[in-house]
């Protein structure tokens, strides 16, 4: 009986009108940084796959996850990059903001998707030299300044003596080359024209000495929002895996296409490794990185990972 009952409820959802399965909210904007990382949301544009789910999105810029999500409180955007690290402050401070997938995650080993850089030939050769020293990061309060300071005191040093600045990561390497800052936290494929320009030179990978494969960044939008537009949630989390499948399986492609949104020279992005993701969230990542948080300060009492982890990303 419950055999015959579960295949008539496929049937009836099978047989629903088109217009029940709808997105509620046919056009979004949705805010990412320009880093390789995040080619998937530019690939689902591109190739059609967000229009194919009934979606028209509009792709906005900004710093980081930091700086957009408090424009999705305001209803400015309806999604955006979103570092768990951000989420979770937002969540500390009042803000129902919730994540869902697909993510952008770290290697599991070197070299990473972000690393630690100092100018070629300058005078700092350690993690201890930095010590007294600037920091360029993309914002403050950021998971990739947060990782960066658990980086340092892996190394021994207290992120207290090093000064932060903020600096977008396309213009870190002019800023270290300039000598605004003394080093860098910044990703593909930005480390990596650093690197072959010959201004810069790798200290060591945050995220993978830190957290090995760590959820870097998925998308944050309030919980309201995401409650009233399940349909619109699940095209735009199917579109979203599609193109990740599209770039796993397509590498010469995914490259040509990293080039395109990160304005970087094809031949550099050439030597660059595709980047890794995830489809869905993974709690206990996402728990990992609040523990993270806590060791650093930024959470005045713990929050369970499940709390900031919308249902459709689980």
């Amino acid at each position: 009986m419950r055999y015959r009952f579960a295949g008539a409820m496929v049937a009836a959802v099978l047989s629903l009108p088109a217009w029940s399965q709808a997105p509620e909210t046919p056009k979004l904007r949705v805010s990412t940084i320009p880093i390789a990382g995040m080619v998937p949301l530019y690939t689902a544009n591109k190739l059609g796959y967000f229009k194919n789910e009934g979606l028209e999105v509009q792709i906005d810029f900004a710093a980081g996850g930091a700086q957009s999500l408090p424009l999705v409180m305001q209803g400015t955007l309806q999604l955006s990059n979103g570092p768990i690290v951000s989420v979770a402050l937002a969540h500390q401070q009042g803000f129902d903001l919730k994540l869902i997938g697909p993510t952008l995650d770290d290697k599991r080993s070197a070299p990473g998707q972000t690393a630690s850089v100092v100018k070629a030939d300058g005078a700092i050769k350690s993690v201890a030299d930095l010590k007294g020293k600037r920091i360029g990061v993309n914002t403050i309060n950021s998971v990739n300044w947060m990782y960066d300071r658990a980086f340092l005191r892996k190394h021994g040093l207290d992120p207290s003596q090093v000064t932060y600045v903020e600096i977008p990561f396309p213009s870190m390497i002019d800023a270290l080359a300039r000598g605004s800052v003394d080093a860098v936290n910044v990703p593909q494929p930005f480390h990596r024209i650093a690197i072959d320009s010959g201004q810069g030179r790798v200290l060591g990978y945050p995220f993978v000495e830190v957290q090995p494969g760590v959820h870097i960044a998925a998308y944050g939008a309030s919980a309201k929002w995401l409650d009233a537009n399940p349909n619109t949630v699940r095209a735009f989390t199917r579109a979203m895996r599609r193109s990740i499948e599209h770039l796993r399986a397509n590498p010469k492609e995914a490259k040509d296409l990293i080039a395109e949104f990160t304005k970087a020279k094809r031949e550099l992005v050439e030597q660059i490794p595709i980047d890794d993701w995830s489809t869905e969230l993974s709690l206990d990542d996402v728990a990992r990185t609040l523990k993270v948080m806590q060791q650093e300060g930024l959470l005045k009492k713990p929050i369970e990972a499940k709390t900031i982890v919308h249902e459709v990303g689980r």
